[in-house]
């Protein structure tokens, strides 16, 4: 085949990762662009693993039943739920959560971390993390909850 290989019994294909995509996959952005007030910063996505250039574009490679495979091993070795409390910062566009109702993606998160607080933003996975604004409110929240930080003596006077 003129795309793709097989290895270990999964099937491996390459595609190409443009902005031109986006219409049919959100993950295919590659840049993102952050405001707020009188600050801004572009974001570019750099892909470390799989990623070749041809024809002026950039492609990655994916194995679907891999990743399955990899995502089943992980949940497989979870024998309970982790009781602790969880912020969950949930990228609601995100590939995998897009279209399911917000009670499902809940209840999904709940199975593993049944103490989840949740935030809920309008993005991909790919720029939730990288977001500033996000992020910020994502550490004031976890701050009340976090004990007091002392300074080490021997560091600080």
């Amino acid at each position: 085949p003129l795309n793709g290989f097989e290895h270990d019994g999964h099937r491996w294909f390459a595609y190409p990762n443009h902005r031109l995509f986006t219409a049919v996959n959100p993950e295919a952005a590659t840049a993102f662009r952050w405001r707020e007030a009188h600050q801004s910063r572009a974001f570019a996505k750099t892909d470390l693993e799989s990623r070749f250039r041809c024809w002026g574009l950039d492609w990655d490679y994916v194995s679907p039943s891999q990743l399955g495979a990899a995502v089943a091993h992980v949940v497989g070795k979870i024998t309970r739920p982790i009781e602790l409390p969880a912020e969950a910062l949930v990228a609601a566009n995100d590939g995998y959560w897009s279209g399911r109702p917000r009670a499902e993606v809940e209840a999904t998160i709940h199975r593993y971390l049944p103490h989840a607080y949740f935030m809920f933003k309008p993005t991909s996975h790919l720029w939730v993390v990288v977001n500033p604004t996000y992020l910020t409110e994502l550490f004031e929240r976890l701050q009340p909850r976090l004990p007091a930080l002392r300074p080490a003596s021997r560091f600080l006077p």
